[in-house]
Parts: structure tokens; sequence; C-alpha cells
């Protein structure tokens, strides 16, 4: 039979062990987090920095809404922060609405700018919502909304 006192003894040593293993598991699974945690941290600074900065340049270059001759230019934007280029990336969205021009029309255009070099890298424009104008995207052209959002794409995800 066994000595009970040996068994208590035991049984504690195994469970002071296994207290020990667990707090070092823990600890490990902790610093693994906080690790994993820290880029988060810089790519969220930057996200917002990005926006913080694409804000204060869209509020210098632009009006969201400008009297023209033709009628009125309404203005906004989007800004990404794009991890794998380490660029802060801004479209600019121009819809301008001729009501006083003859004939009447509807223009629409986007801008996609690097903000970190203040470097335009392509522009679409179409107008009445079907004909493209022009599309340019760095030195290549595109013929459709189809191909400027496939240009783009790239510049605005992750």
């Amino acid at each position: 039979m066994d000595d009970p006192k040996r068994s208590a003894t035991a049984r504690t040593g195994l469970g002071v062990w296994m207290l020990q293993h667990a707090t070092g598991v823990l600890a490990a699974a902790v610093l693994a987090s906080q690790a994993n945690a820290a880029p988060d941290a810089v790519t969220y600074q930057l996200q917002e920095r990005c926006g913080h900065s694409a804000e204060q340049w869209f509020k210098r270059n632009f009006r969201e809404v400008e009297n023209t001759k033709d009628g009125q230019a309404l203005r906004s934007f989007r800004n990404h922060y794009n991890t794998k280029l380490n660029k802060c990336i801004v479209i600019v969205y121009t819809t301008s609405l001729n009501y006083r021009a003859k004939p009447k029309s509807t223009n629409v255009s986007e801008s996609l700018v690097d903000l970190n070099e203040n470097n335009e890298l392509g522009s679409f424009f179409e107008t009445n919502g079907h004909e493209v104008i022009a599309c340019t995207f760095g030195d290549k052209n595109c013929a459709s909304r189809a191909e400027w959002e496939q240009l783009i794409k790239p510049y605005l995800e992750n």
C-alpha cells in the first residue's frame, strides 16, 4: 500500500510542476501575442497618419463644393495606407454638374495620388456616365472604367 504522506508529496510536486509548466506556456503565449501586436500598432499608426495627412492635403488643395461657370463641382476623397508599398494613397472623386452648359452634362473624374511623393499616379474622366474622355495610369492608357479599376486596384488593397 502507498504511503499517504509520499502520495501527497508526489501529488503536490506534480501540481507544482504542472502550474510552473502552464505558467511558462502562458508567458510564452503572452509574449508572442505582444510581438504580433507591435507590428499591428505600427501599421495602425501609419494608417492614422495617412488619414490625417490626406485630410489636410485635401483641404489645402480642394473645396468640397465649388461653383463653376457651368454649374458646380462636388469633390470628396478616400485614403488608403498600402502596407506592401509603404505608401499613403489618396483617390479624389470629382463630379461636375454642368447644368448651365449647353448641352447639359455630368462629368466624373477620379485621380489617384501617391501622397508621400505628392505625385498623381493616374486619372480617369468620363462624361454623362458612359463616355470615357481620358484614362491614364503612368504610361498606360485605358478605355473603360473596368480597366481603370483594375489598374488602381493594387494601390487600394494590401
